[in-house]
């Protein structure tokens, strides 16, 4: 039974061994192929970081961190404006029942307030303004319109009387001249008389045209 039992043994420890044999075998194979396929994995690498451009990605990522002070200070920036936006904010927030009320206020009373004197100014003021309008516009001026018209009428012989005196103030002038000539040949006769005889005929010319200028007259 002892001897079984060791024979078992020994070829399980024989069978452990061949195992192990075959397992280093194959390990020493893969490492083979591994070292056979190492300078082309490298290869692989090196063709792999140039098309990716590692260098360069390299250089942005120096860049990102020289930039990244900067940017955390923008950041920060931003959250302070963010902080005054929103406190801004809170503040406006405090003020709109404020402006509710007032706007309700406008609305409640003075909006009312209003309208109501635009109507008593609709139903009181201007209706009596537009009747005194109609007034002036029916009675007012066609009366000043039919005296203008008269006044143009009369200016005429105004102005055609007003011509002849001025005419017959220059005839006087003339005689005035002619008495004074004569007054300086001593001729006191005349002096005296022409002026009497010069106004009495100057007044019979005037009466005699005035007096049918008024009998046309209604």
């Amino acid at each position: 039974m002892a001897s079984k039992t060791s024979s078992a043994i020994q070829l399980l420890l024989a069978l452990s061994i061949f195992y192990l044999g075959y397992t280093i075998h194959g390990m020493t194979s893969k490492v083979g192929e591994v070292i056979d396929t190492y300078p082309k994995i490298l290869e692989d690498v090196s063709t792999l970081s140039k098309h990716l451009q590692i260098e360069e990605w390299l250089e942005v990522a120096d860049t990102l961190e020289d930039l990244l002070p900067d940017i955390i200070r923008s950041v920060e920036g931003v959250t302070v404006a963010v902080s005054d936006t929103n406190k801004t904010a809170a503040s406006i927030d405090a003020k709109i029942p404020m402006i509710v009320g007032e706007v309700t206020q406008y609305r409640e009373v003075l909006v009312p307030a209003v309208l109501a004197e635009a109507q008593q100014y609709r139903v009181d003021v201007i209706p009596p303004v537009l009747v005194e309008s109609k007034g002036y516009r029916n009675e007012t001026i066609p009366l000043v319109v039919k005296e203008s018209e008269a006044l143009r009428q009369d200016i005429p012989p105004i102005l055609l009387k007003a011509d002849e005196v001025a005419l017959k103030a220059d005839q006087i002038v003339e005689k005035s001249q002619d008495i004074a000539q004569q007054a300086t040949q001593g001729a006191v006769k005349g002096v005296i008389l022409s002026p009497l005889d010069l106004i009495r005929d100057a007044g019979n010319e005037l009466k005699g045209r005035v007096t049918p200028t008024e009998g046309t007259e209604p």
